[in-house]
């Protein structure tokens, strides 16, 4: 925490918290409590951060022609830490062998966004995943990743 006085009897608290959440500041001179603390502080999230957001799942590495598939995007904020919240506009687009019918986005209001196609045919897709419209670019795999081939 870093305090810093901008004009006499005016104070400026700079802190940064490694999550979003509610705490509690109690602000003191001395040894004595300042009028109305302690103070309840709502800490929201920082935006949504494609560079520091990633993907994880079975669904990226090789899925069965025919079979559902599933992966999950973990949504960051631009400090690194999960957005701990829902409501992102999480997108998926995969294309590949064949177009599909279907690329369904669940939230679980926490961050993670449970992702499930079918791929129809074996091949190469490449899976893109992106949230509007507080976001800088697409949220994307690894390189790895970037290609996945659907096997039998």
């Amino acid at each position: 925490m870093h305090v810093s006085e901008v004009a006499p009897n005016l104070l400026v608290l700079d802190w940064l918290l490694p999550c979003a959440g509610t705490v509690t500041l109690d602000v003191q001179l001395g040894e004595r409590s300042v009028q109305g603390s302690p103070f309840s502080v709502a800490v929201v999230p920082a935006l949504a951060d494609a560079t520091r957001s990633w993907c994880h799942g079975v669904g990226l590495q090789r899925p069965a022609a025919g079979e559902l598939a599933k992966f999950v995007a973990y949504v960051a904020d631009q400090l690194g830490h999960l957005r701990v919240k829902g409501g992102d506009r999480v997108k998926c687009r995969i294309d590949g062998a064949v177009p599909l019918k279907s690329v369904r986005v669940h939230d679980h209001d926490d961050s993670r966004y449970t992702v499930t196609y079918t791929p129809r045919k074996v091949g190469a897709y490449q899976v893109r995943v992106w949230t509007t419209p507080q976001q800088s670019g697409p949220l994307e795999p690894p390189s790895h990743w970037s290609r996945v081939n659907s096997g039998q």
